[in-house]
């Protein structure tokens, strides 16, 4: 009876020191975790911040490609309404050089017109 509360005894101590190393693991091991969460928690900031950049980028873009896009079924509807610029009025004529010109080419050459 005594040899087996030795026993018990000694598996008591090894159980105790077992528990004791897992403790220990256990804290190391959860310390690495915290960093990894950090680390993988800024990742999904930064991955956020890009994707918000590039989904307001990308808007800014539509618009532009939407303007350019009224822009080109204005002069496809003037084409068709004027095909050549024979046809066009005096005034309108000018008008569409100078949108082709600039300002300042418009006028260069241009005298003769009423």
């Amino acid at each position: 009876m005594a040899f087996a509360c030795l026993a018990v005894q000694v598996d008591g101590v090894r159980v105790a020191r077992t528990v004791g190393r897992f403790k220990q693991l256990l804290k190391v091991a959860l310390k690495k975790e915290k960093g990894l969460m950090a680390e993988f928690s800024d990742f999904c900031d930064d991955e956020l911040k890009e994707v918000a950049y590039a989904i307001e980028t990308a808007g800014a873009q539509i618009q532009d490609f939407q303007a350019a896009i009224v822009d080109a079924r204005s002069l496809v509807a003037a084409k068709k309404e004027f095909p050549s610029d024979e046809g066009l009025p005096r005034g309108a004529e000018a008008e569409q050089r100078g949108a082709c010109l600039g300002p300042v080419q418009a006028d260069r050459g241009h005298h003769d017109l009423p």
